[in-house]
């Protein structure tokens, strides 16, 4: 079973690669979301910032940022990024993170609660999530439909040049039994070969609103994309509003 440590060698070897694998393609309609949610100057904490795509541009908008990451490379891009000093960073673990009680809002977005490999981790990630709200302090919550890798009965592979002409080969298989997906991602690059295993404990969304539930927060509304559009069968992910008990 992947551990915390794990996750934080993943972030150092896997950062060079992690804004061309994940392009944060619908930021402007994310930062429309979460204005829709809190206004400048709210304080909000990002679990699981990465290399700060949201965070940065969050705290551009005039929002007071601080973001939380385990991994130290991945922050170092953040801080390459954030050119002008906003954003106030934390390397920490998600599932044990104190770094205030006061924000307004929460974000765990691209599929970083799923990264943690257990429903108990990712229940200590929303209790830590939910302590550093106000009350009627709000999260948001970014993950994608695990149906059709919950269905998968083979080894997947796919294959994209991501945009510096790196070849990225993944090879997946999926453990329906404890709702993992186990994706074995190689980068070949300039006659270099790097590969990478990524574990995600995927959780669909009713589970995901009883572990919140139970962490003091409730389901506001659940939207398919961010632009708001609705969730449905056909949605590749979900992203969920939760309120903090008053």
């Amino acid at each position: 079973m992947e551990t915390n440590a794990d996750l934080a060698r993943y972030g150092e070897g896997i950062g060079r690669y992690h804004d061309l694998l994940y392009p944060f393609l619908d930021l402007p309609s994310a930062l429309a979301r979460v204005g829709s949610v809190v206004e400048p100057p709210c304080r909000v904490v990002d679990f699981g910032a990465g290399t700060g795509q949201l965070a940065v541009a969050l705290a551009g908008r005039g929002y007071t940022v601080e973001a939380v990451d385990i991994s130290s490379a991945m922050l170092d891009q953040l801080r390459a990024r954030d050119t002008d000093g906003l954003v106030t960073r934390h390397v920490a673990d998600m599932t044990k993170a104190d770094v205030g009680d006061d924000f307004d809002l929460c974000v765990i977005t691209n599929n970083t609660l799923f990264m943690l490999p257990s429903q108990g981790l990712q229940r200590a990630a929303l209790s830590r999530a939910s302590a550093h709200l106000v009350e009627g302090g709000h999260l948001i919550v970014e993950g994608y439909d695990p149906s059709f890798y919950h269905t998968m009965s083979r080894e997947h592979t796919q294959s994209s040049v991501l945009g510096d002409g790196t070849l990225l080969v993944d090879s997946m298989t999926c453990d329906p039994v404890n709702q993992l997906l186990i994706v074995l991602r190689t980068f070949v690059s300039q006659g270099t070969v790097r590969t990478y295993p990524e574990i995600s404990r995927y959780a669909w969304p009713a589970e995901l609103d009883l572990m919140a539930e139970a962490e003091g927060l409730r389901l506001v509304e659940r939207w398919g994309d961010w632009e708001g559009g609705a969730f449905t069968r056909s949605s590749g992910r979900h992203i969920s509003l939760y309120r903090r008990a008053v």
